[in-house]
């Protein structure tokens, strides 16, 4: 009762608030304290808010630090977490584009897991030569998964220069 009806203590959020600061000053001396918390909380952060705001933070101090070792964690944890939260799905996804690797996200861009290919999609189509053409996301226009469409969507409707591609497209359908 005493959780609901009295804010916590400084005490109860102390972990976090060393995590949010070590994220903010951008210490690369705790990029592996972030990539454990992604490990730990990824998995648990769609049911758990506290979770869900240790990854956030975990991700927002791998990209101040700008550290391309951890795309793959930040994948991983958007797979762990499977796309149900938007926020965080939001949050892992600009982490990947703020560290701006490009190989890296483009290993998720086929991936099976359509969370994971489409964060990797909006990553290389923010990252500034990301490399994305319009022969992987086109086909993508007629996929089953929500989501992965909507992605397409936006992401086609930011290249005209791919209008003779769409048109390909869709005289073959």
């Amino acid at each position: 009762y005493r959780q609901l009806s009295e804010p916590p203590t400084i005490r109860d959020n102390a972990g976090e608030a060393l995590l949010k600061r070590a994220a903010l000053k951008g210490d690369r001396s705790s990029a592996g304290l972030f990539r454990d918390i992604l490990a730990a909380h990824a998995g648990k952060a769609a049911k758990d808010s506290k979770s869900a705001r240790l990854v956030s933070i975990a991700a927002e101090g791998l990209a101040r630090i700008g550290d391309k070792a951890a795309v793959p964690a930040l994948f991983n944890a958007l797979i762990a977490s499977g796309g149900a939260d938007e926020i965080l799905t939001h949050s892992l996804t600009y982490a990947v584009i703020q560290i701006g690797d490009a190989p890296a996200a483009q290993l998720f861009a086929r991936s099976d897991n359509a969370v994971a290919r489409r964060a990797a999609l909006i990553a290389l189509d923010q990252i500034d030569g990301g490399g994305l053409k319009a022969d992987d996301v086109t086909p993508l226009l007629a996929s089953g998964d929500a989501a992965l469409k909507d992605a397409a969507t936006w992401i086609v409707g930011r290249h005209p220069e791919w209008s003779s591609s769409l048109a390909g497209f869709y005289r073959g359908r």
